[in-house]
Formats: structure tokens, C-alpha cells, sequence
């Protein structure tokens, strides 16, 4: 979904493609356009094991590590240093992630009990590759 230049040539921001772009217009008070993806374990989960588990995987996988931002012309994706932090799972299903007025990353980790759960908002990823 996302049109990613050289490595050598990467800039601080990657353009979205057209189908990223539908999905950036489309999200609404109803529909956030997140997704969300959930695996439950044997045990419960400790958060801090958690943690360095996502710390670890995060520096793997560089768009995910990217606000989103508008342009006069299109939205794009900005490189950030933020940090990704798991949180305990007590709010409502796939809330929003991205908010015109904010920059936060476009997923989170989240965790209750045995239950681990990744949200995307659909721009970043469609979940297939």
C-alpha cells in the first residue's frame, strides 16, 4: 500500500499510494479504519516481557515507525521518533489512531489477560503483506 523509494534514496517522508489514500479519506466517527489482529497465549502476558519483545520487532519495520501527515496535495507518511509503548486493552475495539490534530503512530500493542493485540490504522498496512 505504500510506494517506498531506494533504500539509498529514502527521504524522511514516503508518499501514500492511491488505495492508502482512499482509506485516509474515507475513516469517519464510525468507521476508523483500524483493524485489529489478536493471538491468546497459555499464559498471561507480562507487559514488560512485552515490551522488549515490541522494542526488539520495532526497529525491523521502518514505515511502521512513521506518523501520518497531510500535504497540500496528499497525505504522507513522516519519519518519527516516537516510541511505541504496550498498553493494557480496557478501552473500546480499533478507536482511533489517526486524528488530523495529533501525531502518534498508526498502531499499538495492547494486551489483557492471555491476549496480545495489534491495531493498524488500514493506511500504514491492509494486514496482507
Amino acid at each position: 500500500m505504500i510506494e517506498q523509494a531506494p533504500q539509498a534514496q529514502r527521504p524522511g517522508w514516503v508518499r501514500l499510494d492511491n488505495a492508502a489514500n482512499i482509506f485516509v479519506a474515507a475513516r469517519s466517527e464510525v468507521d476508523t479504519k483500524v483493524f485489529r489482529l489478536s493471538a491468546e497465549l497459555d499464559e498471561d502476558i507480562d507487559s514488560a516481557v512485552l515490551q522488549q519483545a515490541l522494542d526488539r520487532v520495532y526497529a525491523q519495520y521502518p514505515l511502521f515507525r512513521a506518523v501520518l501527515r497531510r500535504g497540500i496535495f496528499w497525505y504522507y507518511l513522516q519519519q518519527s521518533e516516537l516510541q511505541p509503548e504496550v498498553r493494557f486493552d480496557d478501552g473500546p475495539s480499533v478507536p482511533h489512531l489517526y486524528q488530523d490534530e495529533r501525531r502518534d503512530l498508526l498502531f499499538r500493542v495492547l494486551h489483557r489477560g492471555r491476549r496480545i493485540s495489534l491495531e493498524v490504522f488500514h493506511a500504514l498496512t491492509d494486514g496482507t503483506g
